[in-house]
This record gives structure tokens, sequence and C-alpha cells, in this order.
């Protein structure tokens, strides 16, 4: 069914509302749909409880020999431990250094990374997941100087997922990414108006679907789907797609660039309405280090070696 709509989206094919009424039975129709994983399912029903300590997550993660070992590399990284730390060995004194919500969110990095295989025809998954970890950590960050209290895990889960739906544009629909991209490029118009035109939706519409399937708080799922129109979301959920605004428009203006950038927001205004003057300074040089914390959780994510791991500590793995 995915290969017919794609191969239907021609200039004599069905109008752009019958492509994302098509799309979306799709999303729910579809038998290998990325789902969110377990573990991160898991690990959210223990944190909800207060009781939860250090050998209860380590438990869970020990279920899973990689992903302990991932824990452990990360905690013996320089990043995390600094230099002059003793290395670790237990994936329980890895989870208290690194520190439970922590934990969490490398999980959801780790999980959601290779829910996707890069066999996509059109963008580099790895590039878009960079730019998406640092506007996630960014996110973050801006989270603790935003006006409206924004949550802050929320606010690293939705800049973690706000281009999703690109992946889902690439795994599935290809050929009409890569009509998307060639007619940005070669006639400068903004992204989301194509997209639309083509679609019946864009890129962040159907993020914002997937979310929904994935039973993901409404402000994450309406901060993905108004990611680049914060002030359209729902008042409720307006704090934390402001935050996600922001920090993606500051990534692509300092150098991680989305595969499908903005064109109606300057960065500076995305900060102004979310963060005080003031503050605006001391959060541009915290944003600064997003870059190195994100190529920690890209190493991690995907293996290979990362400049912040540590060169005397060993990468146990239980």
């Amino acid at each position: 069914m995915w290969a017919e709509l794609d191969d239907a989206m021609t200039a004599d094919g069905p109008g752009p509302e019958s492509v994302c009424e098509g799309i979306k039975v799709c999303l729910r129709q579809l038998p290998n749909l990325p789902t969110l994983p377990e573990i991160v399912v898991r690990l959210n029903e223990l944190l909800e409880n207060d009781a939860t300590g250090a050998a209860d997550i380590a438990g869970l993660l020990n279920d899973d020999p990689a992903l302990a070992a991932n824990m452990l590399r990360a905690a013996n990284s320089a990043f995390y431990s600094g230099r002059w730390s003793a290395p670790l060995f237990s994936v329980r004194d890895a989870v208290a250094r690194i520190g439970f919500r922590e934990v969490r969110n490398l999980c959801l990095a780790m999980g959601v990374v290779n829910l996707f295989p890069d066999k996509g025809k059109t963008i580099t998954h790895r590039a878009l997941w960079e730019h998406s970890l640092v506007t996630a950590i960014a996110a973050r960050a801006i989270s603790r100087h935003a006006s409206g209290s924004p949550d802050e895990d929320m606010c690293f889960v939705a800049g973690l997922l706000h281009e999703v739906g690109i992946l889902i544009l690439d795994q599935y629909f290809h050929r009409a990414l890569a009509d998307i991209l060639h007619t940005v490029k070669s006639e400068g118009r903004p992204a989301g108006d194509v997209e639309r035109e083509l679609l019946g939706m864009d890129h962040a519409e159907l993020g914002a679907e997937l979310m929904g399937l994935w039973h993901m708080p409404e402000p994450v799922a309406s901060s993905i789907r108004y990611h680049h129109v914060p002030e359209e979301a729902d008042p409720a959920c307006r704090p934390v797609a402001r935050v996600v605004a922001a920090a993606d428009l500051v990534c692509n203006r300092h150098g991680s660039k989305g595969c499908l950038e903005p064109a109606d927001l300057d960065a500076d205004d995305a900060l102004l309405f979310t963060i005080p003057q003031e503050k605006q300074q001391e959060l541009f040089a915290e944003i600064e280090a997003c870059a190195r914390k994100s190529e920690v959780f890209m190493a991690i994510a995907l293996g290979g070696p990362s400049a912040a791991d540590s060169g005397d500590r060993p990468h146990t793995h239980s």
C-alpha cells in the first residue's frame, strides 16, 4: 500500500487530501510500524514510582546486556565521569552516576535511533539524528530558562522526535521526499508548503500522527506537530512547543541543520518569546556544549568511538 501511494504521487495522481488520508490509514495498518521501545515504556513505569531506586533500574537494564553495556560506556565516558573519577564496573553504579532521568533519555535515544534503519534513498539518517539529539539536549537546556514552566523531559522527548515524520517519508515515500527536497532547493519555497501541496500534510503532522499511535503525552505530540509554528499549538501545550521551536531554530542556525529547514521564523525571535533577554547569552554558552553531549549519545546509540570516551576506562559488558 505504501508503494502504491508513493507511485500515485504524480502530477496526474490523486489530490493531496486523498494522499493525506491514505498515509494516515497506512500508519494505522502497517504491520511493521516502529513502536516505542519496550524498555522505555518499562522505565517510565519505574520512574513514576517514588520508591524506585538505582537497583531497580539496573535490574531492568541487565535484562538487555547490550543496553547495560552501553550504560556502563556512558557512565565511564569523560563526559559523565570527569577526568579523575574511578571507572565503574556495576550497572547500578552507572545508573547512580548518570541519573535516573538521563538513563531514561539515553535509552530513548538508543531505542528510537535504531527503530529506523538507514535504508532510505534520500537522506542520511545519522545526520538527521545528530540534529535531533542536539535539538533535544538544547530543548532541555532552554526549558530551564523558559517562561511557562515547560516540563524539561517532555521538551527533550519532543526535541528528539521532532523530525521523525521525515524518517517515515524517507522509509516509505522516498520518491515523494526526493521531489519535496528538490523543489525546496530549486524554487526556494518553504518545505512545509511543498509538503502540504504534494501530501496534504507536512512532516510535522506526520510525526504527530505517529506520536498518537505511540500514546505519547499530548504536549509531545502537539510540540512535534507545531514545531515550526508554535503559536498555533493549544495553549496548554504551547510552552513545550515554543521551546522545541527555539531549540530547532537555534540548532539550524549554529550548524546542526535538519533536512527541511523552516523559513518563516528567526532563531532570535524564537528565543525572544521563550527566554528572558538577560538569560540568552548564558543559554547560548550552554547550548554550545550540547553538540559534545550529542556526540556521546550518537556514539553509544550507533556504536563506534566518541571523542568523549576516556581511553583508559574499561567498557565492561555486565
